[in-house]
């Protein structure tokens, strides 16, 4: 059995980003509002982190229905995020580029960053510099915003032919909001 090739970093950004390239369209959503359980002999920084890097599968049997809202990726990792003509506010729960959470989608345009470790995975920030925007992590997860006290991660994975966007807003490190956001990809568009 010959060994299997390990991908170089080019390699595993334009493969990750085959499978999200594309436009998509809102199809569902779901939330869930909890307290950020510490975790035995782990310290308030590493339980947050646990809490706030996953994904929001286990919300997918609740999702409700949604639309209005279209995002464009592309091979570059880029995306840009928009309402669809017509749809007026979208009343779903959101992060907005600042952190602060809201009862209507607040789209935003930015990067799409492939993580060196893992894969069909990637995170969302935006294309902006400001003093809140945290580094690019290196070796995993990066976050969206981090001003000290609130901090946003935004995650994108596929989930069979979906593409399932997880929003984590943790507050204060002790409460963390909990956003699913599920697409379909549009007719006509990119196919992986």
């Amino acid at each position: 059995m010959a060994a299997r090739k390990k991908l170089t970093k080019a390699e595993r950004a334009a493969q990750t980003m085959a499978l999200f390239s594309g436009t998509w369209r809102l199809s569902a959503y779901a939330t869930q509002d909890a307290k950020i359980p510490m975790l035995p002999h782990h310290s308030v920084g590493a339980s947050v982190s646990t809490a706030l890097c996953g994904t929001t599968d286990d919300l997918l049997s609740a999702t409700a229905a949604a639309s209005g809202l279209t995002i464009i990726i592309t091979p570059d990792q880029t995306f840009a995020e928009t309402v669809d003509d017509g749809a007026g506010e979208v009343a779903i729960p959101w992060a907005t580029v600042d952190g602060v959470l809201s009862a209507h989608a607040v789209p935003f345009s930015g990067v799409v960053i492939v993580p060196p470790v893992g894969k069909a995975w990637a995170c969302l920030r935006p294309s902006m510099t400001a003093p809140w925007l945290p580094p690019i992590s290196k070796d995993g997860p990066s976050l969206r915003y981090n001003d000290g006290d609130t901090k946003v991660y935004d995650r994108l994975t596929m989930r069979d032919d979906r593409m399932l966007r997880s929003v984590h807003v943790a507050t204060d490190d002790a409460t963390l909001r909990r956003i699913a956001l599920l697409y379909v990809r549009a007719k006509g568009t990119n196919e992986p």
